[in-house]
Parts: structure tokens; sequence; C-alpha cells
């Protein structure tokens, strides 16, 4: 005789799996993070905090900023991932329900949304603390490093 799993079971062994893969997000974006710090936190590159002449309270505000953005942004990261291996899970079923589908997508382009409008408002808080001039400058510093990582 074959064992044959039930319904119930493939349910339950498919919300495992996706715990698995959210705590797997978790620990990848931890260690993403940590590679990754020195570049998301521009103003703290000797470099470009002289060029942008900030001022220690400038910096500070800065990392202030920061450290609330990024907390928000984490989650919606984590988020985004979840509804993104839900879609997936959904899109291997053998018996494809779109609707189901549909809906779990436009969930997923939600949490995305507001993950993008969250970046955007760290942007509005920097130029507020650095000035629309120099958010200009830094802007053009952003660009020329990205030509410069290109032709590299």
């Amino acid at each position: 005789m074959i064992y044959s799993p039930s319904r119930k079971e493939i349910s339950m062994l498919t919300r495992i799996r996706i715990l698995g893969l959210t705590i797997a997000v978790f620990l990848i974006a931890g260690a993403t993070h940590a590679d990754n710090g020195s570049r998301e936190k521009w103003w703290a590159t000797p470099q470009i905090a002289q060029e942008l002449r900030l001022t220690a309270d400038e910096i500070q505000q800065l990392e202030d900023a920061y450290d609330a953005a990024h907390l928000i942004m984490i989650d919606l990261k984590s988020k985004a991932e979840i509804e993104r291996t839900k879609l997936r899970t959904l899109l291997e079923q053998p018996d494809l329900d779109e609707t189901a589908a549909l809906e779990q997508n436009r969930r997923k382009q939600e949490v995305r949304a507001q993950l993008s409008e969250e970046r955007f408002k760290f942007l509005f808080e920097v130029r507020k603390i650095i000035g629309p001039d120099r958010f200009v400058k830094l802007l053009e510093l952003r660009d020329a490093q990205r030509r410069q990582r290109h032709a590299e």
C-alpha cells in the first residue's frame, strides 16, 4: 500500500515550509545588513560627510532617522518576502486557484508599495536634515558613484 498524504497534511507541510522560509529570510536579512551597512549609511563615509559639510548634529539626526526608518523597512521587507512565498506556494499547487493567486499577488504588491513609500519618506527626512542644496549635491554624488561602478 502506497501512502498518500491528505489535503490537511499537505496544508500543514506548506505552512511549515513557509515558516522555514520566513526564518531563512530573517537570517539572510541580518547577514546582508551586516555587509551592507556602510553603503546604506553614506553619511558615515568621511569623504561624503566632508563633501557635504555635515555637522556632528546632522550626522546624529541622520543616524536617528535611519534607525527609525530601518526598523520599519526590515519589517516590511520580511512581510514582502512572506507574501511572495505565499504566492509561490499557490502557484506551485497542482490545481491553480487563479482568484486566490491574483488576490495574493495584490497583497504582495501592497506590501512592496508600503516599503517603497517608507524608503521615500526616509529620503524626505534626509532632505529636511541636510537641506535642499546639499540634498541635490548628494544626488549628484550618488549618480557619479553609480556611473563609476558601471564603468568598472
